[in-house]
Formats: structure tokens, C-alpha cells, sequence
């Protein structure tokens, strides 16, 4: 769908187009703005008019947590652990030509294993790849190893045959492009491995958490649940990482890219994973520095 807008007095400021689902906002009048893509399209300007510079920002889809796997040589089932969340990407001072294509990245699928997100791209000018899936290995008795990405998804908890209760914890995603928290201190393990930088986007925006490592169960006389992993938080709910089909267990983590959460370590159907959460893309030009989340400006918008 294209969108045309005319800024203040009749002006005509610079507007783009664009073939999928996308957001507008301008601001002073039309001599500056920004756009979000949510779709795949094509990119052009009104009469061919494009901004001398803008900057890009790109997060790639997040990838699935992985389901909970049984190991019949130790007769033990593991917690899936959480996928990683999409890396994100910052250029500024690009020189946009008068149309190119925007890939907004899938998130990946939950499953044994669970898929990666996909690639986030603005032309050949922002690049942003997505988020890794855990492994579904054990690890020296351990658990599996959450995803890396952007921030890095939770390690998964282990099942276990008696009251060892440190051994079910599902780590929690990391956030903002932090590592995990892997809260199993029983076991020394790795884990998965974030971009160790911010993953706010042009307005201070925080995307994309890992998601979280799915809980263990124990067995001392019942049943018993250990505590699940808390995905990483983010300024978003769209775009968000997928819960387990357990709903009550490990939580995505959230925005635009997010990384799907773990599944548990009981029999199926219920130690499903979720799937990652789709990937974003944004442009802005001129002074749009009144949109940021800390200024608190105001801004005319439309959506499409």
C-alpha cells in the first residue's frame, strides 16, 4: 500500500513510498521524519525527491527455542533452551538511491532442532542477521545452551530423577544486547553469546530479548516443576518472540527480533518451544531528534 502525505502551508517534504506495511511520522513541518517497515517491499520517494542523507536501523528475526528433547541414555529429559534474539545494525549518513528493496527478516521456527531468523536488510546499505538457535545437546550433564544473537537466548533446564532442584532452572534471555542469566549453578556450562552492545534503534528504543531457557521437572516422591526462564524485556510486544506451548512456562523475549522461548523437559506434546519473532527495519532524515524516546517531542503520524 502507498502512503502520500503534504506537510504544513502545503509544502510537499520528503515522502516516501512504500509496497508493504509501514508507519510514517514527519515532523517540522514535513522537513524531517522517519519510517518503520513490519513487511518486505519496495522503497521510493514521491517525484523522485530523496533526502541528501539518512540513517538506517535493522534488526533481523529472532530465532525458535528449541523443544524439550529425552536422552534414553540416561533417561532424562532436558528443557529447551531459548533462542537468540536478531542482531541489530546502525548506519548513518547513507545515500539512499531513488528505490531499493526492504527484507524484514522471519523469525525462526521452534523445534529439535529449532530454526535462525532471518536476515534484515535495507538495500545493500543495512544488514542485520538474525538470531541463532540453541543447541539441543546435553552439556557435561548440563543442560542445552540458549541461542546467540543480538541478546542471547536462556540455557534450558535439566529433568532429573531426584530432589536435585538446582539442576531444572531455565536461564533467563538476556536484554539489550546483554548475555544470559543462566541461574543453574550446578553444573558449569557455556551459553549462548550476545552482540555485547545496545540494540536500541534511531530513537533509543530497546528491541529484541532473548528468549528464555525452558524449566526442568524433578521427581522426589511427585512431580515436581522447576522454575522457568524469563525472556528479555524490550520497549515492544509486536514482533515478539513466541511462547512455549506450555503457556505457563518459559517466556519469550520480546520485541521486533525477539527470541522464542524454550520448551520444558516433560513428554510431549507439552515441551514445545516457540517461535522467534519477526525481524524490523527504519529509516530517518532531516532533524527528527523530537521523536526520540527521552525528549518527549510531539509528531504528526500515519500508518499504513
Amino acid at each position: 500500500m502507498i502512503f502520500n502525505m503534504v506537510g504544513a502551508a502545503g509544502k510537499k517534504p520528503f515522502i516516501p513510498q512504500f509496497t508493504g506495511k509501514a508507519k510514517l511520522v514527519l515532523l517540522n513541518g514535513g522537513k524531517a521524519g522517519y519510517m518503520e517497515f513490519y513487511t518486505s517491499g519496495t522503497l521510493t520517494w514521491l517525484d523522485d525527491k530523496v533526502p541528501p542523507s539518512v540513517d538506517l536501523f535493522c534488526v533481523g528475526g529472532g530465532a525458535g527455542g528449541a523443544h524439550g528433547v529425552y536422552y534414553s541414555t540416561d533417561s532424562v529429559y532436558y528443557a529447551g533452551g531459548g533462542g537468540g534474539s536478531g542482531y541489530t545494525s546502525t548506519v548513518h549518513g547513507a545515500v539512499l538511491p531513488a528505490s531499493l528493496e526492504i527484507n524484514i527478516g522471519a523469525g525462526g521456527l521452534a523445534g529439535t532442532p529449532a530454526g535462525a531468523g532471518g536476515t534484515t536488510s535495507i538495500g545493500a546499505l543495512c544488514t542485520a542477521a538474525g538470531g541463532n538457535p540453541p543447541t539441543t545437546s546435553r552439556y557435561l550433564q548440563g543442560y542445552p545452551v540458549g541461542g546467540s544473537g543480538g541478546s542471547a537466548g536462556g540455557n534450558g533446564g535439566r529433568g532429573y530423577a531426584n530432589e536435585v532442584t538446582s539442576l531444572c532452572r531455565g536461564g533467563n534471555g538476556g536484554t539489550n544486547g546483554g548475555p544470559p542469566s543462566n541461574i543453574n549453578t550446578a553444573v558449569t556450562s557455556t551459553s549462548g553469546t550476545s552482540q555485547g552492545s545496545p540494540t536500541t534503534d534511531l530513537l533509543g528504543r530497546v528491541h529484541a530479548g532473548g528468549g528464555g531457557g525452558g524449566r526442568g521437572w524433578y521427581k522426589y516422591g511427585t512431580t515436581t516443576k522447576g522454575p522457568a526462564g524469563v525472556g528479555g524485556a524490550s520497549d515492544f510486544i509486536e514482533g515478539s518472540g513466541q511462547p512455549p506451548y506450555n503457556l505457563e512456562a518459559s517466556t519469550p523475549g520480546g520485541g521486533y527480533g525477539g527470541g522464542g522461548a524454550g520448551g520444558d523437559s516433560t513428554s510431549s506434546p507439552y515441551n514445545g518451544g516457540g517461535a522467534g519473532g519477526q525481524g524490523f527495519a527504519m529509516i530517518a532524515w532531516g532533524d527528527y531528534s523530537s521523536a526520540m524516546v527521552n525528549e518527549g517531542g510531539s509528531h504528526e503520524s500515519s500508518s499504513y
